[in-house]
Formats: structure tokens, C-alpha cells, sequence
């Protein structure tokens, strides 16, 4: 559970992870620096699912 505003730095997954977002507005973008014009937003009822593995590009994530 994320409040708004609230950001997760890049990093990767060791392993494979599931999300769904349940209210509000979650941002997924990929790299080594937080970059908001780049990210997808994730409304409300939307899922998403990461490969775990360190050779896939680091992961950033905020909320709304």
C-alpha cells in the first residue's frame, strides 16, 4: 500500500512480482533515474506484472 505521493526508488526484482492497484493512480517507469515523462501510468483496477531478474532495467514507482 502506497499514500499519495509516495516514491520508490530505481531498483530490480530478484524475482517475479505482482501488482494491482486498487484506488488512485500508480506511475511504473524504468531506469536508473526517476523520470516522470517517461512513466506509464496504472489507474484504478489495472495490473501489472515484473519478471524478476538483475539483467532487466532498474524500476522507479510513485502514487497520486
Amino acid at each position: 500500500m502506497a499514500s499519495a505521493g509516495y516514491k520508490i526508488p530505481p531498483h530490480w526484482h530478484s524475482q517475479a512480482e505482482a501488482l494491482t492497484v486498487i484506488s488512485g493512480t500508480f506511475y511504473l517507469g524504468m531506469g536508473d533515474k526517476m523520470d516522470a515523462t517517461a512513466a506509464r501510468p496504472l489507474k484504478a483496477g489495472g495490473f501489472h506484472s515484473a519478471q524478476g531478474a538483475s539483467r532487466f532495467p532498474r524500476r522507479h514507482r510513485w502514487s497520486r
